[in-house]
C-alpha cells in the first residue's frame, strides 16, 4: 500500500478476490501522470474501478452535475476517465 492512498471498498474486494485466485497484482499501478486501481503483469491487464459518485455514472447523473468534492461537472469527470482509456491503450495495455 502505498502511504497517503485510500482505497474503495470495492476495490479492495477485487484485490482480495484476485489473491484468493493466487493472481499476482499490484495495486495503484502508475502511468504518466494518471493512477490506476490495480494492474496484473501476467495479462498487462489495468483494472480501473469507477464507481458511481466519484466518476458520476452517466445513467444516474447529467453531463451539468457539479461534483462538489472533485469541483468538477460529471462531463469533466467523464472526460478525464475517457483520457485515461485513452492513454492505457496507447501504451499498449489492456483496460
Amino acid at each position: 500500500m502505498v502511504k497517503g492512498l485510500n482505497y474503495s471498498k470495492q476495490e479492495t474486494m477485487v484485490s482480495e478476490e484476485l489473491l484468493t485466485l493466487g493472481v499476482e497484482h499490484t495495486r495503484w499501478f502508475q502511468l504518466e501522470d494518471k493512477n490506476y486501481d490495480i494492474y496484473i503483469p501476467k495479462y498487462n491487464l489495468l483494472i480501473e474501478y469507477n464507481g458511481d459518485y466519484w466518476h458520476c455514472n452517466p445513467r444516474k447523473y447529467e453531463s451539468d452535475y457539479f461534483h462538489k468534492v472533485k469541483n468538477k461537472t460529471a462531463k469533466e469527470l467523464w472526460k478525464l476517465d475517457s483520457y485515461k482509456v485513452e492513454l492505457s491503450k496507447k501504451h499498449g495495455y489492456n483496460l
